[in-house]
């Protein structure tokens, strides 16, 4: 029989089968059977020494079940082996599969990234229905994973309780024991338990896992992001005594003056034996852990503040029966917790027996703060707080959903060490270890449900809306979340999801999470009406203004904002300007944080980031996954620079800059700038001539205060320009940063009165103009150049017996496009302009000496645009140097300039790049703020920034000159006689445009240098419409635009050379 026929055959009985009995996995009321309900993270230890250390591998307990496991992937239900679970079945000819994974990423079935469109029939809740023919999902209709492994049961945990915990599994999973099904579960990104007592024995067993790609589930997990299935979280047993700890609530609280503490601690213990038990006492006990922020402060020894034993108001109880013990002690002045104080307590419970013994310990970490909204503004402990943020999804680009501790700590010291002070859990809650971290180094956590149905409801009351068959479902995700994550002080807001419409159903979330917790502010975007703060996405400057403006008494979040994609970012500052300005402006959340490139290896085995559609999923978004300010590895794209200038704690304002006063302000909280060493330097023409170190500042949070740059006036040279800065940096090792890190800079131009440095013409040899058919030529000593008559190009620039070009210098009037001029439809829109430069008539040129030491070569073309003209003036004198002057006059009709300027290619040994402009990284018109203005020097390959997908990159903003020289000093200076900005690359533009992938790029051709006027703006309000802001577009109709070429070798003068002014 064909393979086809098999398929179908395949199909139809599974569809016969589905047509009897509804599935579990497909009934949006079944979200689980025998599921624990859920409590806080926790581990049971048999010490309160213990407990206080809180290492899980340290309790006798618990026990890892992560590592290899037998594994079988079937494409459709139909296929999976029913039976696996019994004891009798032989899975030993089965492959090995690493646990936690996804197992896309361990070479079965395909990972596929959509966006929006569900990647099966959009059919609820049904999710195997017939798709288009084109989907991955038509002939892998639901793949199942099916997990077999052996363990065996401590002798110790004998007349105990015995769970197993899932932390996270996609879609949604049945689980056996010993071949008894034990239970189900879905609702992919928070943990299932079961109580195992029952079905483990002593000596082996066997646990069998049975995975489904897909569920109803899935309907409510329409999530930006690679989807992948598997046990991609943690696996363990655990085991506890019949009198157990189940939950417990800390609330590490302040009184209303903010000063003294207040906890709080609510706790239930359940019986699990078989007759009536008397009530332990469960003992509290808080010990100072000191803090991982700014300022270490970590005692050696945990400082025990007290304890105390707390009896429940039930004498005994039943088995199955929990009983509650609640507490509440006044501290005074505790160490607050806040993302710049993350001072920790660790709370120790020891439940204990009549003759004091311990029969369970565990413990969690404790925070004082409180979380206020008043007046329009967002306050913790008393002070209004800006939210710095950004979104994270979970993801390694080798492991997917699978992140590892090291992974997340590289996350936060980097989020750290770039002034962000605040993550969202886009779009559900992330491992348990990553709020755990987030209390420890300080950062403030908006948790978000598991709650996205975009592809359906966005912006609708479909689903979840106001549907009873829903209900349960997203009332249990929030439940579940809140119960998980309330002790966690790094939490300070709730989100009931993303993207799933409004309802009903959002205003039962909301009640349901406040019986459990109502310290904490909620958030939703699609429903402002049922929680506490206004939000929107990708709203620009101008509008939040205008939303600030209209409602000051309520808070108001951008969720997201400043659409990360590819090179993209442009006006933060602009966000920033207005959210610093409005109090009820609280911040945003930049999406996003890290690029979701996953490795691939191409066929000729070279390994990159792959984005959707490269594993030959359908449906699928492309790179609509490459959004991070940082890549897949975590090193940075250039816009991560953006965020840490912008998102700066530090103001530096001028008061007299001549005399080296300036005001210095301090924007943070809770800290003042004792921690900071505070140097200055003064430099001309990027070269420091001059430095020193500011005395300690102890400027108090929130305040500000003069100071001194003692600097004195240097002997200023001719052309020189000089500037001052000021740089912050840690005075001590932070935990997420050594001594010395910068955390804030600032500098400014020094207005001393240099003279100008004017050419000395006179003195200059002169030269000799030959014109031929074609040709304008003209010589001097040492060099010679060519202008071609048809095309007003400098063909060739010879020096010393060089050529310096490989190709023309031309008109360039087009850039290739990033993914903003992608998404807006730019590219389509200007595409006019991109054979402009290439395709002008030449309608006049001409030839004149002005003087013996001058020519000029005048000439005008008519560009492939309606009424579009651009003239040309080519100055030469006799020292070789050539003022290139561009006058482009626009016609009414002509589409929208993307950029202004010239391009050439020069032969790959000039590959040494010096400039004096802002750097050191890429700039652009309205991304620069971050570009310091300096003397940088760099190889051509390293000028480039390689994106995940290939677009425009390198540019240099503000640049007085740059030159490209060989290893012996031999080349060419650009100088900027208005203003300049250039990028060099090791390929061509054409190159660039038609690459997908980084890999497909030569590195190693004949080099491209842009020199520009200006080219348009990134963008970055969003990626998929709307333009640069209006003030960084070249909107003009006539541009005047001059710079100088000047070849150069070692033996010259340079620095005369570049600051020399001509006519």
């Amino acid at each position: 029989m064909h393979n086809n026929s098999i398929f179908v055959l395949l199909m139809l009985l599974f569809g016969c089968s589905v047509g009897i009995a509804q599935q579990d996995w497909e009934n949006s009321e079944m979200i689980g059977q025998n599921k624990l309900a859920p409590h806080t993270t926790m581990v049971s230890y048999d010490s309160k020494e213990a407990a206080l250390r809180q290492s899980c591998e340290e309790s006798p307990f618990y026990l890892p079940l992560n590592g290899q496991w037998r594994f079988n992937w079937a494409a459709v239900p139909a296929e999976r082996p029913a039976e696996f679970y019994k004891l009798d079945y032989n899975v030993s000819g089965w492959d090995m599969i690493s646990v936690p994974s996804n197992w896309q990423l361990e070479g079965y079935g395909v990972p596929i990234y959509t966006n929006i469109t569900y990647p099966f029939k959009v059919d609820p809740p049904r999710v195997t229905s017939e798709p288009d023919r084109s989907y991955t999902a038509y002939k892998n209709r639901n793949p199942v994973g099916s997990y077999r492994r052996t363990f065996q049961v401590p002798e110790n945990w004998d007349r105990r309780e015995v769970f197993i915990h899932f932390a996270g599994v996609k879609s949604a999973f049945y689980v056996w024991v010993n071949g008894k099904r034990v239970g189900y579960s879905q609702g992919s990104m928070l943990p299932a338990e079961f109580n195992v007592t029952e079905f483990v024995t002593s000596g082996e067993n066997i646990v069998a896992v049975e995975v489904y790609r897909w569920s109803d589930g899935s309907y409510l997990e329409d999530q930006d992001m690679w989807r992948l299935s598997g046990i991609y979280r943690d696996v363990y047993l655990y085991s506890t005594p019949r009198l157990h700890i189940r939950d417990f609530y800390v609330r590490g609280d302040l009184t209303d003056d903010y000063t003294d503490g207040v906890l709080r601690v609510d706790a239930e213990v359940i019986s699990y034996g078989e007759g009536k038990a008397e009530a332990p006492v469960l003992e509290a006990a808080l010990y100072e852990k000191g803090s991982l922020g700014a300022t270490l402060d970590v005692p050696a020894e945990p400082k025990k503040i007290f304890s105390v034993d707390i009896e429940s108001d039930n004498g005994s109880f039943d088995p199955d029966e929990t009983i509650k013990y609640e507490f509440s002690k006044t501290m005074k002045e505790p160490k607050q917790w806040s993302s710049e104080t993350p001072n920790l307590y660790t709370l120790v419970l020891n439940l204990k027996n009549s003759d004091g013994e311990t029969i369970e310990a565990t413990s969690c970490d404790v925070g004082f703060r409180k979380v206020e909204i008043k007046g329009g503004e967002l306050y913790v402990n008393g002070e209004s707080v800006l939210l710095k943020g950004v979104n994270r999804h979970e993801h390694d680009p080798e492991h997917g959903r699978a992140v590892g501790t090291d992974l997340m700590i590289k996350d936060i010291k980097l989020m750290k060490q770039n002034n962000i002070n605040a993550v969202r859990t886009s779009h559900y809650p992330n491992a348990p270890e990553w709020y755990r971290l987030c209390d420890q180094y300080g950062l403030y956590v908006m948790d978000e449900c598991n709650v996205e149905s975009h592809g359906i409801s966005y912006g609708k009351e479909i689903l979840p809306g106001s549907d009873p068959k829903w209900t349960k479902a997203v009332v249990d995700r929030m439940r579940r979340m809140v119960e998980r994550d309330k002790n966690h002080p790094s939490v300070i807001l709730w989100s009931l999801g993303n993207e799933a419409g409004h309802g009903d159903n959002f205003v039962k979330m909301v009640s349901a999470a406040k019986q459990i917790d109502s310290t904490r502010p909620f958030h939703y975007r699609q429903m402002n009406s049922a929680v506490d703060m206004d939000s929107q996405t990708y709203k620009t400057p101008a509008w939040i203004v205008k939303r600030a403006k209209s409602k000051p008494g309520r808070p108001f979040l951008l969720n997201e904002y400043a659409h990360a994609m590819g090179n993209s970012m442009g006006n933060l500052q602009e966000y920033w300007d207005a959210i610093e300005k409005y109090p009820c402006l609280i911040g945003g959340f930049i999406w996003d944080w890290v690029d979701q490139g996953l490795v691939k290896t191409s066929p000729s085995g070279e390994k990159y980031w792959a984005y959707g559609g490269d594993f030959g999923d359908v449906p699928n978004k492309e790179n609509f996954c490459i959004n991070g300010i940082v890549r897949p590895d975590r090193s940075p794209n250039p816009s991560l620079y953006e965020v840490k200038k912008v998102y700066e704690y530090i103001d530096v304002d001028s008061i007299d800059v001549r005399r080296g006063v300036f005001a210095v302000s301090n924007k943070y909280d809770f800290v003042d700038l004792s921690f900071l060493d505070v140097g200055w330097e003064l430099s001309e023409d990027g070269e420091v001539i001059h430095k020193g170190k500011v005395p300690a500042l102890s400027v108090p949070s929130n305040g500000s205060q003069e100071i001194t740059v003692p600097f004195a006036k240097p002997a200023v040279k001719a052309g020189a320009e000089y500037w001052v800065k000021l740089t912050f940096r840690l005075a001590n090792d932070a935990s997420w940063a050594d001594a010395g890190h910068v955390v804030s800079w600032e500098q400014f131009q020094v207005p001393f009165d240099a003279p100008k440095q004017r050419a000395d013409i006179e003195t200059m040899t002169e030269l000799m103009l030959k014109e031929t058919a074609n040709d304008v030529i003209v010589s001097g000593v040492g060099f010679n150049l060519t202008i071609d008559k048809g095309t007003a190009a400098l063909e060739s620039y010879k020096y010393k017996g060089t050529e310096l070009l490989v190709s023309p210098l031309r008109a360039n009037f087009w850039r290739v496009p990033n993914d903003n001029d992608r998404g807006e439809g730019f590219e389509e829109k200007s595409i006019a302009w991109k054979k402009a430069g290439s395709d002008q008539e030449v309608i006049a040129i001409s030839s004149s000496v002005i003087a013996g030491q001058i020519v000029r070569i005048d000439a005008k073309s008519r560009l492939p645009l309606d009424d579009t003209f651009c003239r040309y003036r080519y100055t030469v004198y006799g020292n070789g140097n050539v003022v290139v002057e561009t006058e482009l006059s626009i016609g009414e009709n002509a589409p929208e300039l993307p950029r202004l300027g010239m391009t050439t290619q020069m032969p790959k040994q000039f590959a040494n790049v010096r400039w004096l402009g802002r750097g050191p990284h890429e700039t652009y018109w309205d991304r620069r703020t971050s570009g310091a203005f300096g003397l940088y020097e760099a190889d051509v390959s390293d000028l480039t920034h390689l994106y995940v997908r290939p677009q425009e990159n390198g540019n240099r903003t503000d640049t007085r000159w740059l030159t490209l020289t060989d290893d012996q000093g031999l080349g060419l200076c650009i100088a900027g006689m208005d203003r300049l900005d250039f990028s060099a690359w090791p390929y061509t533009a054409n190159e660039l445009e038609e690459a997908e992938h980084v890999h497909e790029l030569p590195m190693d051709g004949d080099i491209t240098v842009n020199v520009d006027y200006r080219q348009r703006g990134v963008g970055g309000n969003n990626s998929w419409g709307l333009s640069p802001l209006k003030k960084y577009r070249l909107l003009e109709k006539q541009y005047d635009w001059r710079f100088r070429l000047c070849p150069i070798a070692e033996d010259m003068n340079v620095e005369m050379v570049r600051r020399q002014e001509f006519p």
